[in-house]
């Protein structure tokens, strides 16, 4: 076992930092911690190791000078129930990332608010007008479980019923657990209530519900609406429809946790509690949620038309010549049902669909004014503002930053 380091400051030196993620299955999570933690340590002046698995302390073979035998100062880990005793006994600073870690409430911890993040995406169903929810994750894991708190805990606030799968995690380690796995979804999505909405731990268990649901006549968003989890971009994109996805901003959690290291190292006491990050989840709107279940034929009817054109510059008179009602009568069932008037229900849907381009393209502002179907680009401007308090620029800034 080497030598326990000394407790001397250490963060305002030229440190040697092991970072030990697992990037040969290139997750997005994984990626943007890592990009989160390399920009911090470049900030702090730190030398990053990057290593792909570690059950206890790295090591490496070149000679290390004045370091008492340790061969790091700090170490960044999806860290194993090994490397937490042995950091502890070595009296390396450890910080863990990984939410399913055997460690997690052994060492300082960050990651993601998943409770919030499941929470969002309820509340996002529910104002489609959807009141059967749905959530799928994994047996054993522990961030199914703080999905899956948070999704009923939404449920219960809005009297919403609520229905669980959770898969075995190895479902696609063998043809027969495969195919083990499409009878139980095939089963399940049977037994739900259309319409209704579901929220997916990942979003490749997104796109299998959506291919589910097409094999059996189901139309996504129409009857069920769709969200995962990730903003994996290759599996949202393509194809159609493209999946609504929780972005969870995993790359603060990169730099968050150089911080705590840095904290660490200094002497400070490790944190009592995991750090959870919620101000950086971000709810990406695509095709598989852009639909409303309602009661009312005419507002559904409406709906869909607004959701179909809204990138066109249509007004309130085109909605209400395309649905069998007046003017005042489809305002009045508008605020009834949706509790926001016709032309509000327009300026939500532009917004939305500026918001999904902002992310996905680099287009200049005014060609997006014209994609969103809004008049030109100072009125773009003006109703996103008045709905995120920022200015397009400001927040496509902010989450490519």
């Amino acid at each position: 076992m080497p030598p326990k380091r000394s407790r001397a400051k250490r963060s305002a030196t030229k440190c040697r930092v092991a970072i030990i993620l697992d990037l040969d299955w290139p997750y997005k999570r994984q990626i943007d911690v890592y990009h989160g933690i390399l920009e911090q340590c470049e900030r702090f002046g730190w030398d990053p190791i990057l290593i792909p698995l570690a059950e206890g302390i790295p090591t490496e073979h070149e000679p290390f000078e004045n370091r008492k035998g340790l061969p790091f100062d700090g170490i960044i880990a999806r860290a194993t129930s090994e490397l937490a005793v042995e950091a502890k006994s070595a009296g390396i600073p450890l910080v863990n990332v990984w939410m399913n870690s055997p460690a997690y409430s052994d060492v300082p911890t960050v990651s993601v608010e998943l409770e919030a993040t499941a929470r969002r995406a309820a509340r996002h169903l529910v104002a489609r007008g959807l009141r059967n929810l749905a959530y799928l994750g994994a047996r054993r894991l522990r961030d199914c479980r703080f999905e899956y708190a948070g999704m009923r805990s939404a449920a219960k606030e809005n009297g919403c019923s609520i229905s669980r799968l959770l898969i075995d995690h190895n479902y696609n380690r063998t043809q027969t657990r495969w195919e083990q796995y499409q009878a139980e979804l095939h089963q399940w999505i049977d037994r739900l209530e259309v319409p209704f909405g579901v929220f997916a731990y990942n979003d490749l268990q997104a796109r299998y519900i959506i291919e589910a649901c097409r094999r059996k006549g189901l139309r996504v968003p129409e009857d069920v609406a769709v969200i995962g989890c990730g903003n994996e971009l290759p599996l949202c994109l393509q194809p159609s429809p493209t999946i609504t996805s929780m972005e969870h901003g995993f790359f603060h959690v990169g730099v968050r946790s150089v911080e705590i290291l840095a904290e660490l190292m200094d002497g400070a006491k490790p944190p009592s509690e995991p750090l959870l990050l919620e101000n950086t989840i971000q709810l990406i709107a695509r095709q598989s949620t852009d639909s409303f279940a309602v009661d009312d034929p005419l507002v559904s009817t409406a709906l869909r038309y607004i959701s179909e054109n809204c990138h066109k510059p249509i007004n309130v008179a085109d909605v209400v010549n395309h649905v069998p009602a007046s003017r005042r009568s489809l305002e009045r069932r508008f605020t009834e049902v949706l509790n926001r008037s016709i032309a509000a229900e327009l300026c939500r849907l532009r917004v939305r669909r500026l918001e999904r381009l902002l992310i996905d393209s680099d287009e200049p502002l005014a060609m997006l004014a014209d994609s969103c179907g809004f008049l030109d680009t100072e009125q773009m401007r003006r109703n996103f503002h008045r709905l995120h308090g920022v200015t397009p620029s400001e927040y496509r800034k902010k989450l490519k930053s």
